[in-house]
Parts: structure tokens; C-alpha cells; sequence
């Protein structure tokens, strides 16, 4: 399990998430592994898989980038693809 720490504004002060995210099937939690089997059922947008799979507040997404956003999710490629064996 990695620790992300991704800073963002709000107001006049900065704010930092703690994002715990997985690097391997074991390390998945519960939910997040429903949220990928749900993933191949019926695909969310990224602000949706972010937000359900990370559990970050909404506000939170909403202030993260395109790039943040980007960096999230391939940083849990391995539970996209149903190949992955790792």
C-alpha cells in the first residue's frame, strides 16, 4: 500500500489528502474491490471511480486536476484489467 499526498487550495488555505492507494489484489479493501467489479458492469466517468474507490469528498474531487485525476487512476491500472494476475 502506498501513501499519496495530493495539496490542493480552499480559500485561503491549503489542504492535503491522505490517499491510501493499493499496489497489488491483496492490498485492495473490501469496497474497493466492489467498486471494481462494478467497473466492468457499468463503467463510471473518473471523477465518479475516483471518488467511490479512493473515498475522497466530493469538494476534494472536484478540486483535483485533470492530471491528479489521471495519475490516480493509472496508479490502479492492475484492477481495471481482468488479466492482471500480479
Amino acid at each position: 500500500m502506498r501513501i499519496v499526498d495530493i495539496t490542493y487550495r480552499k480559500l485561503w488555505r491549503e489542504c492535503t489528502l491522505h490517499i491510501e492507494v493499493p499496489e497489488r489484489w491483496e492490498d485492495l479493501k473490501p469496497y474497493q474491490f466492489q467498486v471494481c467489479a462494478q467497473l466492468h458492469i457499468s463503467p463510471p466517468a473518473d471523477n465518479e471511480f475516483v471518488l467511490r474507490f479512493f473515498r475522497i469528498p466530493k469538494r476534494g474531487v472536484a478540486r483535483l486536476d485533470k492530471f491528479q485525476i489521471y495519475k490516480l487512476t493509472d496508479m490502479v491500472a492492475f484492477a481495471v484489467t481482468p488479466s492482471a494476475t500480479t
